[in-house]
């Protein structure tokens, strides 16, 4: 079997090169190691001397290898990313676009497994806090979000949805962190206009270097 690797800034030069006996450093950073059948790099399966690529497996087992701080993830329930597939689909964005959010229709609840240390950073503050750190920082977005009598959670993605589907490209800049103590590698980048974030907020400290786990739920990896 073959199995893809995924090139992202935060991963290794050396952990997935080392264990699959390739030289080391690699060319490029090496983040993760896909066992599965992801329509996007699917595992080949050579067989009698032919290449298959692997079908049917209904979980992503991937290999991660951290040489810096992973960015937070929110993964949506199978019924916003049933309806999130669908909007997008129907907007004709395509796949490969930076402005898509969902490639699939898949849930991707999520089990992590370390093989070294590792910290991760999981759950959402409560509206209380959210609203502070909104007025504080001046972010509309995040207030009204705070504001309304339904999830916070759900009410920021649609926002950040809303605002990735109106402008591919925006300039960004670095604000100050929303939590007094936090380090600086913990502030938010948002739009210069004060809209809603463009880019992941990284993880608080450098993780790692090696875990596993399953593509999933929660905020942080």
């Amino acid at each position: 079997m073959r199995n893809p690797v995924q090139h992202y800034a935060w991963g290794s030069r050396e952990v997935l090169a080392r264990l699959q006996g390739r030289p080391v450093p690699s060319p490029e950073p090496e983040a993760e190691l896909w066992v599965g059948a992801h329509p996007s790099a699917p595992s080949v399966v050579v067989r009698d001397g032919r290449d298959e690529p692997l079908e049917g497996l209904p979980f992503l087992l991937k290999i991660l290898a951290i040489d810096a701080p992973l960015s937070i993830q929110v993964h949506p329930s199978p019924e916003q990313a049933e309806a999130g597939f669908e909007r997008e689909q129907r907007a004709g964005i395509p796949l490969d676009d930076p402005r898509r959010n969902y490639k699939d229709r898949s849930a991707k609840p999520e089990t992590v497994v370390a093989l070294t240390d590792v910290e991760l950073l999981t759950g959402v503050q409560p509206a209380d806090r959210l609203r502070a750190t909104a007025a504080r920082l001046g972010l509309d977005w995040l207030r009204d979000a705070a504001a309304g009598g339904r999830p916070v959670l759900p009410a920021v993605l649609s926002a950040i949805e809303t605002s990735a589907t109106l402008s591919a490209t925006s300039s960004t800049g670095l604000l100050p962190s929303t939590a007094t103590t936090a380090p600086p590698s913990t502030r938010p980048r948002r739009r210069a206009n004060g809209g809603p974030p463009t880019a992941p907020w990284p993880m608080r400290s450098r993780v790692g270097p090696t875990s596993i786990g399953w593509p999933g739920t929660g905020l942080g990896r």
